[in-house]
């Protein structure tokens, strides 16, 4: 049995999944692993209004609100700042705990802490490579710059990294100079219970996801044009 805190991406919160219907698919991975290695979690949130305890599933996880022990600053900039100071004033809540896992690169930064401040081993999880994808796009320089650093200090001090296709570890290998040892390919997945066809077709494409520039849909509707396939977005 171990005693897992799962650091939530910078401003998410519980109420957040439950409201974009992400929940589910979210929590999947924990409540296996709370019903099969008999784990324990704490949820590092950003919720303003939460109870300690949540239950899910006739499971319960305990949580830790960030913002139930701190000011909820309207101001997003001050926010931001407030992140990287919060953890030295919790770090004794965390002592206990066994692992520290973060969701997401953007907010990582409080997994790092916690893992000076308690010395516990800290996994990152990169379900896309952050820093990868904001060269492709129009974002500031200075966010590049911010996302280029946080992530190299990010993988040195991890003592695992998730990472969700080849691709990204042979990025990670040589942007940041990353022991190929430390990172672990543990590709997306898909519920079959949940997300099966009851019947097929050749000529029908579905895409589910984001519409964004990394996921190169343009390119997509390209191979597909003057076919007699239909292109179904999600």
């Amino acid at each position: 049995m171990k005693n897992i805190a799962l650091i939530f991406s910078y401003d998410v919160s519980l109420n957040l999944w439950e409201k974009n219907g992400s929940i589910s698919r979210e929590l999947t991975p924990y409540l296996s692993l709370k019903k099969n290695k008999n784990n324990d979690y704490i949820f590092y949130t950003y919720d303003q209004n939460i109870k300690k305890k949540f239950n899910y599933k006739k499971n319960t996880f305990k949580i830790f609100s960030i913002y139930s022990k701190f000011k909820y600053f309207k101001n997003k900039y001050l926010r931001f700042i407030f992140s990287f100071i919060y953890p030295f004033f919790i770090k004794n809540q965390f002592r206990n705990i066994d692992l520290i896992k973060t969701n997401q690169m953007w907010g990582s930064w409080v997994g790092v802490i916690l893992k000076f401040l308690t010395k516990k081993p800290l996994i990152v999880r990169c379900g896309y490579e952050y820093y990868r994808n904001l060269l492709i796009s129009n974002e500031s320089f200075l966010k590049k710059i911010f996302l280029k650093y946080l992530s190299k200090i990010t993988y040195d001090y991890a003592d695992k990294i998730l990472v969700t296709s080849p691709s990204i570890k042979k990025f990670i290998i040589d942007k940041f100079n990353i022991s190929n040892r430390k990172i672990i390919v543990q590709r997306n997945w898909i519920d079959i219970k949940k997300f099966s066809p009851k019947s097929r077709t050749n000529n029908l494409a579905i895409y589910v996801g984001r519409l964004s520039s990394e996921k190169n849909l343009p390119d997509l509707i390209r191979i597909i044009d003057n076919t007699n396939i239909k292109f179904l977005i999600v």
